[in-house]
């Protein structure tokens, strides 16, 4: 049988677009195929200040905002993305038993309970799902003394945690919720500081896989529920930015990638590719989203037309609720085309 040049042509992209190396490291040189995004702003108007952190529970909408330090009292503002209106305010600023020094993170497990992280308190909040809503009921879960470093966190089950941080030189940290840590594993990048190793995380509960997109890095891990890895994604920016010191001694760094999120067969991550120093703010967003497999073989790039510092995926209506730092109506929709 002849075979048609188109077909050889198209091989021979995949492999330059994809180049995987002996010790399980995709390089990812470019993306087949590209999409443009356009904007639509959506929810409530001049309400936020500085949002950092967006998730989603069906219709309802949960954002983090800084805003408290406007004399605003709460860090998270709920919204209901059918009316677009602001419809309750959780997770008060303070030192009591139920208030927040500072959310860190936020998490949605498989029950559509949702957790929230605070690492000045160390402590995992959450309300049950039959709880969203009312919004009473807030139960929360000590972490271990010795559990500094931590900055992101996963929901394995109701009563084992994994988080991205720093304990002999481990990547994940696993905990109980009796206070204990059970195990540190995972292994950092090769040539990766691990004072400069923050990374996004995400658990996905159809493979059992965790997720690790670094923010100063073009590295995206993943490994398995016990902690050994699977594979390392390397992609390549197109500016060829990197980490460097400066004649002045201080770093410049590549800000990378802001968040990921995991579904049953894709990952989604938030990416910037800016230097931290070059003057402005455009550092502080991203304006791509990269997708994989759920094995980590690319898929496609979305190019936002507004960036965003944060997203969460309705899969099911093919839509994406981003969060954009510096708008008076921050909330902002993003239509995914039908045939990916």
């Amino acid at each position: 049988m002849k075979i048609k040049t188109w077909n050889i042509l198209l091989v021979i992209f995949i492999l330059l677009a994809s180049c995987k190396n002996d010790n399980g490291t995709i390089f990812v040189k470019s993306f087949e195929k590209e999409y443009f995004l356009e904007s639509e702003n959506v929810g409530p108007v001049g309400h936020f200040a500085s949002p950092y952190l967006i998730n989603q529970v069906d219709s309802l909408i949960f954002v983090a905002d800084s805003k408290l330090y406007k004399k605003e009292n709460f860090f998270v503002y709920v919204i209901n993305i059918k009316t677009n209106k602001l419809v309750d305010s959780i997770c008060p600023f303070g030192d009591g038993p139920e208030e927040f020094n500072y959310v860190t993170d936020i998490k949605v497990d498989k029950k559509k309970n949702i957790w929230f992280f605070d690492d000045m308190k160390k402590q995992l909040f959450y309300y049950t799902n039959s709880d969203i809503g009312t919004f009473k009921n807030l139960k929360s879960v000590y972490l271990p003394v010795n559990s500094f470093g931590m900055y992101k966190i996963g929901v394995l089950n109701d009563s084992t945690f994994v988080g991205s941080g720093n304990i002999e030189n481990a990547r994940l940290i696993y905990f109980d919720n009796n206070e204990n840590i059970i195990s540190n594993k995972g292994e950092y990048p090769k040539g990766v500081k691990v004072s400069w190793a923050e990374a996004q995380l995400d658990y996905n509960y159809a493979t059992k896989n965790i997720v690790l997109a670094y923010n100063i890095f073009d590295i995206i891990q993943i490994f398995n529920q016990d902690g050994d890895l699977i594979k390392t994604l390397r992609v390549k920016s197109k500016d060829n930015l990197k980490t460097k010191e400066l004649s002045n001694g201080k770093v410049d760094y590549n800000i990378c990638y802001y968040s990921v999120l995991t579904t049953n067969g894709y990952i989604y991550a938030l990416y910037a590719g800016k230097p931290l120093l070059q003057g402005d703010d455009s550092w502080r967003q991203g304006s791509y989203i990269q997708v994989f497999t759920i094995e980590g073989e690319p898929v496609c790039l979305y190019k936002l037309e507004d960036p965003i510092v944060g997203f969460t995926i309705d899969e099911e209506n093919r839509i994406i609720y981003g969060i954009n730092k510096f708008k008076d109506q921050p909330l902002t929709k993003y239509k995914l085309p039908q045939n990916e």
